[in-house]
């Protein structure tokens, strides 16, 4: 919400302060701030929170864009009905709505859109901006066609994994309803080279294995993130995951991603991620509850001990999914925030693998 820069933020706040929607108090006075510094346009993550306790209700947006809903956030809610009509309000702040008809609760949305006036994407279903003749390249990304009634423009993305290809649709057909011309739409997402922390791939100095960072903390993105990845691996490759549950937050998803877990990697490093107040052994203890005992896990609660040992014992070809953190550069547990950068942690990990492999070659 900082934007990345502490110049926007008007009060020059901590720009690791950006986890939900800033209070209205400091909200408005960012917005000023980019009015005045002559920004035009400004996206907002309108979370389920602040729409809950109506921190947006001042604003008007022009286009409200919906991805999907997926169970989160329900330490807070309570429950889905709950979470629906927090996202659902979006639209009665909004004069035009774009949303993505490939989840569960589309339908919901289309409903409650009401007089907004309303356009849909899909990768499967007929709609107003459709992605048509899908063709997933492996570690060289995807392209797609796509349609627009009769407009074909044939869209081609460097970034790795099948919710690239939802992501991009969407912004895809924002651009063209802001009347931007689709060779510049096709360009703009070619040059696209990744997002932090979303299915990002990290340069650790070597080829013989592969290691991604991604934000996957639920059940829906972990399931997502594991099938993109089984579908760009070759014969022979093993995906490697590491992943723990957030303290102070829905344990309900705890066992469910643990499902996920065992049913789609194959190997499994169960770890912390942002214990919090909670003991990390007690949160581990819950995520085992659903693993699955006959397949390969290994429980190593230290989260940077576990990235070592993934590196460390590695398998020549291996697909190494690091979830849960993505784009954080900390760690939060019973003693607070502080630094832990898990590019930094793999790098140097996979630099004393190989030294260690050399040695052993000589």
């Amino acid at each position: 919400c900082c934007v990345g820069s502490e110049e926007i933020c008007a009060r020059g706040g901590d720009p690791l302060a950006n986890m939900t929607t800033p209070d209205p108090a400091e909200l408005f006075l960012i917005l000023r701030k980019m009015k005045d510094m002559g920004a035009e346009f400004v996206f907002i993550e309108a979370t389920s929170h602040a729409l809950a306790l109506s921190k947006l209700d001042a604003l008007s947006f022009d286009t409200a864009i919906v991805t999907n809903l997926t169970r989160d956030h329900l330490d807070f809610h309570g429950d889905m009905e709950n979470y629906l009509r927090a996202k659902t309000k979006i639209f009665s702040l909004s004069r035009r709505a774009l949303i993505n008809l490939d989840f569960d609760y589309a339908s919901r949305f289309l409903e409650a859109a009401g007089e907004c006036e309303t356009y849909t994407v899909s990768k499967k279903a007929k709609a107003d901006f459709e992605a048509e003749d899908i063709r997933l390249l492996g570690l060289d990304g995807s392209s797609y066609r796509l349609r627009h009634g009769e407009e074909i423009t044939d869209m081609r993305i460097r970034l790795v994994g099948d919710f690239a290809v939802e992501n991009t649709l969407l912004a895809a057909a924002m651009a063209r309803l802001y009347g931007i011309d689709p060779r510049t739409v096709a360009e703009a997402v070619l040059e696209l080279d990744g997002i932090d922390g979303r299915m990002e791939r990290v340069d650790i100095g070597g080829d013989d294995i592969s290691v991604f960072i991604d934000y996957a903390h639920t059940p829906d993105a972990l399931e997502g993130l594991l099938r993109s990845a089984r579908g760009m691996r070759a014969a022979g490759q093993r995906i490697v995951l590491l992943f723990g549950c957030g303290g102070d937050r829905d344990r309900g998803k705890r066992r469910e991603m643990a499902h996920i877990a065992s049913r789609l990697a194959d190997f499994v490093i169960v770890t912390s991620d942002n214990s919090r107040s909670e003991s990390p052994e007690d949160i581990i203890s819950d995520i085992l509850g659903g693993i699955d005992k006959e397949k390969e896990f290994k429980v190593i609660a230290d989260r940077a001990a576990a990235i070592e040992y993934a590196i460390c014992s590695s398998r020549a070809g291996d697909i190494i999914l690091l979830a849960g953190k993505g784009h954080e550069r900390y760690e939060i547990d019973g003693r607070g925030r502080h630094p832990f950068d898990e590019r930094e942690i793999a790098t140097g990990a996979y630099r004393r693998y190989a030294e260690k492999k050399k040695k052993e070659e000589t």
